[in-house]
């Protein structure tokens, strides 16, 4: 891994995300206001964040190659994915998956000017996990999302790990894929932490990938309680974390 690169490095990293970023919500929200009439679930927006905001973004990244495993495991769909949570780069690193994705999401995204108005257009999901009837809407929301085929990403641990261990789940995610018999796709994500730290806001250096691994979808039908889910899915998680990645470079 690299020294730390000089502001001028930190600087270009972050006109190209914020480039990217802006290009990714003024394409999808013009094209799904285009589209509205035929796609009243907002499908297209969430591919426009597949191919831009989550490809296109490590395409342009120099610094910040993606390297990827297991896509061919990713059926049409659609699951509740579940992921580690080191940065918020993790957002765009998931949306690299060949799905329609929605996200769930903290209140408090959705209070960030633009991206926050784009979050709540393109139908993401907010949370206020303190909240019941927060808890409450985000419930129907993924229900909603699930019965039009779109996928939704959670990420278990509720907040980004400071140390890159892997922290508690939490076991919304879990009790929902057995209520809805949905399948789980367990993803880890590596090297993001590296770049963007939780409590920074200065991207720290290059990093040889951003690696995206994609397990082995989980029915959760064979599991008694989502206690034991949820255990097996950590357990998965825990056992690739730090180890090589053997994919392709994107």
């Amino acid at each position: 891994m690299s020294a730390r690169p000089s502001p001028l490095l930190s600087a270009f990293n972050w006109i190209l995300f914020v480039g990217v970023s802006l290009l990714n919500l003024s394409v999808g929200a013009t094209l799904q206001t285009l589209a509205l009439p035929l796609d009243r679930s907002k499908r297209l927006c969430l591919w426009v964040n597949h191919w831009i905001w989550g490809r296109m973004l490590y395409a342009v990244e120099v610094f910040w190659p993606l390297r990827r495993e297991g896509y061919e495991r990713v059926a049409a769909g659609p699951y509740i994915v579940v992921s580690n949570h080191g940065s918020v780069l993790d957002i765009p690193a998931n949306m690299t998956l060949p799905l329609p994705l929605r996200v769930v999401g903290k209140t408090s995204l959705f209070e960030v000017p633009i991206m926050g108005w784009y979050m709540t257009f393109s139908r993401q999901i907010p949370l206020d996990a303190d909240d019941p009837a927060s808890v409450a809407s985000m419930m129907t929301c993924v229900k909603e999302a699930l019965a039009e085929g779109v996928s939704v990403l959670i990420f278990p641990e509720g907040t980004r790990t400071v140390d890159g261990t892997l922290g508690v789940f939490n076991r919304g995610a879990f009790r929902l894929a057995k209520d809805l018999d949905v399948p789980l796709l367990p993803v880890v994500v590596e090297g993001t932490r590296d770049i963007l730290p939780k409590g920074s806001l200065r991207p720290a250096r290059p990093v040889d990938a951003v690696t995206v691994q994609v397990l082995d979808p989980i029915d959760p039908g064979g599991f008694s309680t989502a206690r034991k889910l949820s255990n097996t899915v950590r357990r998965s998680m825990e056992a690739v974390l730090d180890q090589p990645c053997s994919g392709q470079l994107a």
